[in-house]
């Protein structure tokens, strides 16, 4: 067998961090770091290097980690010349930034970062900075200024794959909720539901259909949501969310009885919200 080379082994952490194997990836990229300390200083390998681990680290929920070494991606490329993955950097920085749950400095890194990257040398990473734009600015409540943003935008994603377009409308639906559009959120988020489902996306249905039950209740349209969630219960039984189980089953339990309202609806929907991004998160209902 061939002896790995010294750049392979932060690869090799890469490929074993995508599959889930953070402890022997963590061993791969000290290693790794070892032979960056003993070479030549080549700053491509080093910001490579520093890409990967900042992946690693993100997987790992050490965002404070993650961010020293995407300020050294960023610094080297700027070094190298290179703003476009500079910039690319600060979207990765902004993205985790939000993760940490700082919304309003994610906006102001992403900023940042779109100012840097080329739209038409990478689309994929201009839409993902724009789409995380829209969002970080949903979690903060600019609800206004998102729906202009979206608006000023809107050319730009004329061309996109199905899959995206129904995540902006799905962005589009929450801007209308926090707008208190009730009609236009309802039917953005039907469209949706239909949507994910069609393509698969069952936790993102059954997400969707969380929200179009809390458009409901703002209309007062009790008997509605209280018909839809068991059936939302079910959709999370089916896809073996396990760590949903209890938040999904205080909520059914609580239309059940006649007791569901708005306030438990915005707990678990947030609960969602922070476990999809953290898995370790447990679900606590408001007062407790």
């Amino acid at each position: 067998m061939r002896p790995i080379g010294r750049p392979a082994w932060g690869e090799l952490g890469n490929a074993l961090r995508s599959r889930d194997d953070l402890d022997e990836a963590g061993r791969a990229f000290g290693t790794a770091f070892s032979f960056l300390l003993q070479g030549s200083g080549d700053l491509r390998l080093k910001a490579k290097l520093h890409d990967l681990h900042a992946s690693f680290l993100g997987a790992r929920r050490r965002f404070d980690l993650a961010f020293t070494a995407l300020d050294i991606v960023h610094s080297t490329y700027l070094e190298l010349g290179e703003a476009h993955l500079a910039g690319r950097a600060l979207v990765v920085k902004a993205l985790y930034t939000f993760y940490n749950h700082e919304p309003e400095e994610a906006m102001r890194i992403n900023d940042a970062g779109m100012a840097l990257i080329e739209e038409r040398q990478d689309p994929d990473l201009f839409f993902m900075a724009l789409y995380n734009q829209l969002l970080f600015r949903v979690a903060c409540g600019q609800f206004v200024e998102a729906r202009k943003e979206l608006f000023r935008q809107s050319r730009k994603f004329n061309h996109l794959g199905h899959v995206r377009q129904l995540k902006i409308r799905w962005l589009q639906a929450q801007i209308n909720t926090g707008l208190e559009k009730w009609v236009r959120a309802e039917q953005g988020f039907s469209q949706v539901i239909h949507g994910f489902e069609e393509e698969g996306m069952g936790f993102h249905a059954a997400f969707a259909s969380l929200e179009l039950a809390l458009v409901w209740m703002h209309q007062g349209r009790y008997a509605e949501t209280q018909e839809l969630i068991p059936q939302v219960y079910e959709a999370f039984v089916a896809l073996g969310i396990k760590e949903a189980f209890g938040a999904i089953l205080v909520l059914k339990e609580a239309f059940e009885k006649q007791m569901g309202s708005v306030e438990l609806l915005e707990d678990v929907i947030e609960f969602l919200r922070r476990w999809y991004i953290n898995p370790d998160e447990r679900f606590r209902p408001r007062g407790e």
